[in-house]
């Protein structure tokens, strides 16, 4: 009930018309992030407690499929990589601060970009996580990505993509001459 309570909370203040709030349709910042926090506490203490094993990965946790595309597991990967990318964010705004000169950082521009350093590690985690969940390779898809938008735009640069077997060239795209392996060197 409180879930619901929020949620058309959160759906009245984008709602709002232009202009000065009124007393009637100001909530407390403070008080709608207490509430927020509480609530994502005892669901996520809920699914947690609900999980009873990891390999293989039980059929439902509260109800929710765990397994295929699109389930409580995709769901919370996904999460926890918004979640870990925010905190990166973070971090990146208190070096642009210090980089321009604002004062207000607690702690040194070393130890700021080494808490962005592991930020963006643990993102990298979680979107591998995700990736394998539903059934492809970060790297590869990342791959593909970046040699597509290269010959897009013309762009000879292309990753090296070797068959961990053979130790040949698995450069997809036509045209391009072979990446030299390791193998090869």
């Amino acid at each position: 009930m409180k879930a619901a309570a929020i949620a058309v909370a959160l759906v009245l203040l984008v709602a709002q018309p232009p202009g000065p709030p009124t007393t009637a349709h100001t909530v407390a910042v403070a008080d709608l992030d207490r509430d927020v926090r509480a609530f994502l506490s005892r669901e996520m203490a809920a699914h947690l407690a609900d999980i009873q094993q990891l390999n293989p990965p039980q059929t439902r946790v509260v109800g929710a499929l765990t397994t295929g595309e699109y389930t409580w597991g995709t769901f919370m990967r996904a999460l926890a990589v918004y979640g870990e990318l925010g905190e990166a964010a973070n971090f990146a705004k208190k070096l642009n601060r210090e980089r321009d000169g604002v004062k207000g950082n607690k702690v040194t521009g070393d130890v700021l970009r080494e808490k962005l350093r592991r930020e963006i590690g643990d993102t990298f985690v979680y979107l591998d996580l995700l990736a394998q969940s539903l059934g492809f390779s970060l790297g590869e898809a990342a791959g593909d990505v970046f040699d597509s938008k290269s010959a897009e735009i013309g762009y000879a640069e292309r990753l090296e993509r070797l068959d961990p077997d053979t130790g040949h060239d698995l450069n997809w795209i036509e045209g391009l001459p072979p990446v030299n392996s390791a193998k090869e060197k």
